[in-house]
């Protein structure tokens, strides 16, 4: 029997300043719970967290330079983006 779940709508967040040194501020179009899960440039999880704000602060201190990769689902909604650490 075939799945009745559909795909994920895929939705954009306003994500800045990128690049960041010390923070960045995430702004999800769509207030809903949202599983958010953060990767540094080779893929692993350096940090996940559940929030069900429109708006985050993200602290970026503990981190090292480089490419990092944000991705959200929530609902039937996800996204995913890229940011920089100076």
């Amino acid at each position: 029997m075939a799945s009745t779940l559909s795909p994920a709508t895929q939705m954009k967040i306003q994500l800045f300043p990128n690049p960041s040194k010390e923070s960045i501020t995430i702004r999800i179009p769509e207030k809903e719970s949202y599983f958010i899960q953060v990767f540094d440039g080779m893929g692993n999880k350096v940090r996940s967290f559940i929030t069900d704000a429109s708006e985050i602060q993200l602290d970026l201190r503990q981190f090292q330079s480089g490419a990092y990769f944000i991705e959200g689902v929530g609902g039937s909604k996800k996204f995913s983006q890229k940011f920089i650490i100076e």
